[in-house]
């Protein structure tokens, strides 16, 4: 059985698709307070770590089946 959607995520999905974006000289950043110098020695990046190996390369090959 299906569910209905409500009508509050419907209205979400409106407010959404009729969002503008923001310019970030109209962002206010004044709430948000400077990162310590003990912040940054602890923070860590994020995403895939680098490996000690070179890159792969990728090879496709095509072969005739009635070789």
């Amino acid at each position: 059985m299906k569910k209905k959607r409500s009508e509050s995520l419907a209205r979400d999905g409106r407010a959404v698709r009729n969002a503008k974006p923001i310019p970030d000289k109209e962002t206010d950043f004044s709430d948000i307070p400077e990162s310590t110098e003990e912040e940054l020695r602890r923070a860590r990046r994020v995403g895939r770590p680098k490996s000690a190996r070179p890159a792969r390369h990728v090879i496709a090959i095509r072969i005739d089946p009635h070789c």
